[in-house]
């Protein structure tokens, strides 16, 4: 066979193109091939539309892993949709959202400057009311609305109340907050770690 490229895939292994079919040699000399996911996948959402061509972007380990892809048929983000491959259907088109992060079953997606939230199921969780929306860790999601932060569940429910002047996302289940222009830290259940009473304070 010739390729029409190779480089390295792994530590023990060498992937070679040829065309959109990739062939991984592991050094043992077990070769095996696939046919790349992407293609799968660009093929299955056009038919599903029936259109000729999307486009697909974002494309990483996790959406090869957990069988999801986000595309665009169309120019604008009324035309984004999420694309779920075990299911062979798709979530989320012409809503007229721009789908801005993703992660552990939740979806953020903003409209006209808002932010709301939803899961892979289909399902909206949240009104899009919020001006700002961002993973947490610790299975929270840091949000702000009215001039106040505060952090919400995967369900989108109220956490930790909408309180603070500034909040930031976990890190070793810390947070750090502003209160009274004075910082300080809490724990994912909202209780004070470090009263805000330091003029800054940053988890390392």
């Amino acid at each position: 066979v010739e390729y029409k490229s190779i480089s390295h895939f792994e530590r023990h292994s060498v992937l070679f193109n040829e065309g959109d079919i990739f062939y991984i040699n592991d050094y043992a000399h077990d070769v095996y091939y696939k046919k790349h996911l992407l293609y799968q996948f660009q093929d299955s959402i056009a038919k599903l539309l029936n259109v000729s061509h999307i486009s697909i972007y974002d494309w990483d380990d996790e959406n090869e892993k957990f069988g999801y892809s986000i595309f665009s048929d169309g120019p604008s983000t009324a035309n984004t949709g999420i694309y779920l491959k075990n299911q062979n259907r798709i979530i989320f088109h012409n809503y007229n959202f721009k789908l801005c992060n993703y992660k552990e079953n939740i979806i953020i997606f903003e409209k006209n400057h808002k932010y709301g939230i939803g899961n892979f199921n289909g399902e909206i969780r949240t009104h899009v009311v919020y001006d700002f929306l961002m993973w947490a860790n610790e299975g929270l999601i840091l949000a702000k609305r009215d001039g106040k932060w505060g952090y919400l569940d995967k369900e989108g429910r109220i956490k930790i109340p909408f309180c603070y002047e500034f909040a930031t996302t976990f890190r070793q289940g810390k947070a750090s907050i502003r209160l009274n222009g004075k910082d300080g830290l809490i724990d994912t259940m909202g209780n004070i770690i470090i009263p805000p009473n330091y003029k800054r304070i940053e988890i390392l």
